[in-house]
């Protein structure tokens, strides 16, 4: 069994624009993959504590991905246990079918607390007639999808939509910055590096010269993600949550990718 080390919970609470994105391609390798990862808060100011509550972010994370086959279709099931840092479970699960395109079917999630009563629980159909966002619209648990076909495809950049809620749908811009050497508790690897940006343009209704203003100042996530297949994210830095979120980091904390 190969590992997988990718959460990337990103709640950026924006208003949405929705313009055409290229759609994200299959990887053309199999997947059957656990990883556990952990969230450390970095460089934090007392500020943050009354801006953003810490408690509703990440700790932890386990993450399952595998590749299964229903009614002759192919798909990529992703699913996640997520521990917050007050104590409660997160559990999440993402069906994409494997098409020409990847094609996002739907989302569930289940909210526990400490002592284990269920105190949030809902699905998101994304194959529904009534579904009017763009057929590249993915959760954020596919985001990792979205990494491995880039650099499977050889491309320095791409893009997709962003789905958080009914609200909040907003594009994101990959880029490979270059490759980066790291050192985390499962070892040294060579990694690339990826900035994962909004496109100001489905943020503020604006012009090219003002967006091409206003693009340095949106919030900005960077991904090191294994140069070897099955390319697992080993380690992600920035804002995991709304404007005001302090900087955190996230490692992958055991197995031995690739």
């Amino acid at each position: 069994m190969r590992l997988s080390f990718a959460l990337i919970p990103v709640s950026f609470l924006l208003t949405a624009s929705i313009t055409l994105a290229e759609p994200i391609k299959p990887l053309g390798f199999p997947i059957d993959e656990v990883g556990k990862a952990e969230f450390k808060v970095i460089g934090a100011k007392k500020k943050h504590k009354s801006i953003v509550k810490l408690d509703k972010l990440p700790s932890a994370e386990r993450q399952t991905t595998r590749m299964i086959t229903r009614e002759g279709k192919d798909y990529y099931e992703i699913q996640e246990e997520m521990r917050l840092f007050n104590e409660q479970q997160v559990y999440t699960t993402s069906l994409i079918e494997i098409a020409e395109t990847l094609k996002p079917v739907s989302y569930n999630l289940l909210r526990k607390s400490p002592e284990g009563d269920v105190i949030e629980r809902w699905e998101v159909r994304f194959d529904v007639p009534s579904w009017n966002y763009p057929e590249d619209t993915y959760c954020t648990p596919a985001v990792s999808l979205a990494f491995r076909s880039l650099i499977s495809h050889n491309m320095k950049e791409t893009s997709f939509h962003l789905w958080q809620n009914d609200l909040t749908v907003v594009r994101m811009t990959l880029k490979v910055m270059g490759k980066d050497r790291i050192e985390i508790p499962p070892g040294d690897f060579s990694c690339y590096k990826i900035k994962m940006e909004p496109d100001v343009k489905s943020v503020i209704p604006v012009g090219s010269i003002l967006a091409a203003l206003l693009q340095p100042f949106m919030p900005e996530l960077y991904f090191w993600v294994s140069e070897k297949e099955p390319y697992p994210v080993l380690r992600a830095e920035g804002s995991f949550g709304p404007p005001g979120s302090p900087r955190m980091v996230m490692e992958a904390v055991e197995g031995e990718p690739g």
